[in-house]
């Protein structure tokens, strides 16, 4: 570690290239410029470019950037600002205005700088600690006697807010700083920093408490109000109703013939459960029985119409070529569907009414359900025995 008490070379950066300045102007007021270079304690001047106000805007501080370099004093910076960057909607040039509480921040400044506050900066030849805000507001001394005498009476009341940074704030003497740091030495242990994984490719994301983390799927899984969007995504709140063993949301699912399209729809084309799967799957017999129970309802929604078209790969005449044999052409370009990644549900089949008896033994159903099962399926065909019978040969082969 590089102590500053023993390197000469050393430079303390005040601040980074790219950084907006408020400087003081010629006359009274301020002028914003930006940073070229970076900023060191140890230089005199520094490269800025000027950002030139524009007319006409007074309400929003607009400036535009220019082009020609300039060399200021460091003694002239006021404090660093925060532009904020726009687009003119018309010629679509990058303009940028101060903020209103920026501008407030550098009129406090000039206002205390008319009341006999001063800018400076700690002496170049004292490399005893390396700071980053060094341009600091102090009082000058020609101060008159009964101001003087009043400060030392009530240093509270007559200390303001430019001194206290000074003498209390973060940004002290120098020496007061030192006496700071080697107390802190004394009194209290330095804390070891947390090991980080750096293998660990989420290392630097910070958690948002605001967002709310779903444990379960609120469409099939939780009560959660559903708005109607189609015929087809309603329907699957069927397997919402067997999933939760809500018998009541079967029932009106039954019934709505105005916004269910089919008791039977597939969850998605990944995955083909349906609400008569889930039901023998969770051994929901009442369930089962009202899937296949008649509905009441006498016409029903349809499928909603596609809007998106489907494109082809069109058909080759080997005629063209003299080749007989190509390869088949699917729509990808580059891993790229287009639109057919969004309309492979027109090609598939949505609904599936069957109950597969393969079901049946490769969820290990006990015995006692399957007899239930059965004895349904006198009533309704359910499933039939001579299927049952050969998946259970199967199953002992």
């Amino acid at each position: 570690m590089v102590r500053f008490s023993q390197c000469r070379t050393c430079k303390t950066r005040l601040f980074r290239k790219g950084t907006y300045l408020a400087v003081l102007a010629e006359g009274e007021g301020f002028w914003i410029c930006w940073s070229k270079t970076d900023v060191f304690l140890e230089h005199d001047t520094f490269s800025v470019v000027w950002l030139e106000k524009l007319d006409g805007i007074p309400s929003k501080d607009s400036y535009t950037r220019m082009e020609e370099r300039a060399k200021i004093d460091l003694r002239s910076v006021i404090a660093k600002v925060t532009m904020i960057r726009e687009k003119e909607s018309r010629s679509g040039k990058t303009l940028y205005r101060l903020p209103e509480k920026e501008k407030l921040k550098i009129e406090n400044i000039l206002k205390q700088l008319k009341e006999g506050f001063k800018l400076n900066a700690y002496e170049k030849e004292n490399f005893n600690e390396k700071t980053s805000e060094v341009l600091l507001m102090e009082m000058d001394e020609q101060v008159t006697n009964r101001k003087r005498k009043f400060m030392e009476e009530n240093p509270k009341r007559g200390q303001t807010k430019a001194t206290k940074k000074v003498r209390n704030g973060k940004n002290g003497t120098k020496k007061e700083k030192v006496n700071k740091a080697k107390k802190l030495k004394k009194t209290k242990e330095w804390k070891e920093k947390k090991k980080v994984d750096r293998t660990d490719p989420n290392r630097r994301l910070k958690p948002n408490p605001n967002v709310k983390v779903w444990t379960k799927d609120p469409l099939f899984e939780m009560k959660e109000k559903v708005p109607f969007v189609s015929g087809l995504a309603h329907s699957k709140l069927a397997i919402r109703a067997v999933l939760t063993n809500d018998m009541k949301l079967l029932e009106q699912c039954k019934d709505n013939g105005m916004q269910i399209y089919n008791l039977f729809v597939k969850r998605s084309l990944g995955n083909e459960m349906t609400a008569l799967r889930y039901a023998l799957k969770t051994k929901n017999l009442a369930a089962v029985e009202l899937l296949y129970k008649p509905s009441t309802a006498k016409n029903r929604i349809g499928l909603p119409n596609c809007l998106l078209p489907t494109q082809g790969t069109g058909t080759y005449n080997y005629r063209t070529l003299g080749i007989k044999k190509v390869r088949r052409l699917n729509m990808s370009r580059g891993a790229r569907e287009g639109n057919n990644a969004f309309t492979k549900d027109q090609q598939a089949d949505l609904v599936d009414t069957s109950l597969n008896e393969a079901d049946i033994m490769h969820w290990n159903l006990p015995i006692k359900f399957i007899n239930d099962l059965l004895l349904m399926s006198e009533k309704s065909s359910v499933t039939s025995l001579e299927g049952l019978m050969d998946e259970i040969c199967e199953a002992v082969r």
